[in-house]
């Protein structure tokens, strides 16, 4: 297993896919099947006043050809800052 809990090939099939560009990124409330949930709290941050604290979570009950996908290591679903919950395949 890698630092992410991947077993070391699909570390490395993500890696690949990103080095070439053939990594797909979609709005994870696209994808067909997955049932990606996640939510954020962003409270000032009110021990040296600058930033915020965050807390939140994720779910999801992926079903279908999308959880065989997930499944087999060749695509995830993440919440991220920027542009929310996502779905990445390869």
């Amino acid at each position: 297993m890698d630092a992410a809990g991947w077993p070391p090939e699909v570390g490395q099939a993500l890696d690949n896919a990103i080095c070439t560009g053939t990594i797909k990124i979609q709005k994870a409330s696209d994808v067909e099947g997955l049932n990606f949930k996640s939510s954020q709290t962003f409270t000032p941050n009110k021990n040296n006043g600058a930033g915020y604290d965050t807390t939140g979570g994720t779910s999801q009950n992926p079903v279908g050809d999308t959880k065989k996908t997930i499944d087999s290591g060749r695509a995830l679903a993440r919440w991220t800052a920027d542009r929310g919950n996502v779905y990445l395949s390869w």
